[in-house]
């Protein structure tokens, strides 16, 4: 991906602080390259899982999807999360933490409560259109 643009804080979830307080670093690769991997910006006991990309619109390639699906899935391996559409990139670390993890603090805090201990399933349904009618 190229640098000559100005950076920008790429967000994929939030999850809770607790479970990344062993110094978690990534292993997915993120949408910003080697680079430029996925950590995390806390404000109180939520993480927001960012990385570094250009600050610009993200064309939708299926190496970016890969990468935005990737370190989701490895958040999920250790906490809840609340997952954040693909593209969403705030301008610096700060508008993160201000804007999103400490503006939001209290809906965000609701919804972990709602979603605590539930999972995520796929349904994928096929059939023979000729025999279904």
């Amino acid at each position: 991906m190229p640098t000559s643009a100005p950076m920008g804080t790429y967000i994929y979830c939030i999850a809770h602080t607790q479970p990344f307080e062993d110094g978690h670093t990534f292993n997915a690769r993120a949408i910003g390259g080697p680079d430029h991997p996925a950590r995390l910006l806390r404000y109180n006991n939520l993480v927001a899982v960012v990385s570094d990309v250009p600050a610009q619109r993200l064309d939708i390639k299926r190496d970016y999807l890969l990468a935005h699906e990737a370190v989701i899935l490895e958040t999920m391996e250790r906490s809840d999360v609340i997952p954040l559409s693909f593209g969403t990139i705030a301008r610096d670390d700060t508008e993160v933490i201000e804007k999103l993890l400490k503006a939001a603090y209290e809906e965000l805090s609701q919804q972990f409560e709602v979603i605590q201990g539930c999972v995520e399933r796929d349904l994928k349904v096929l059939w023979n259109q000729e025999r279904l009618f």
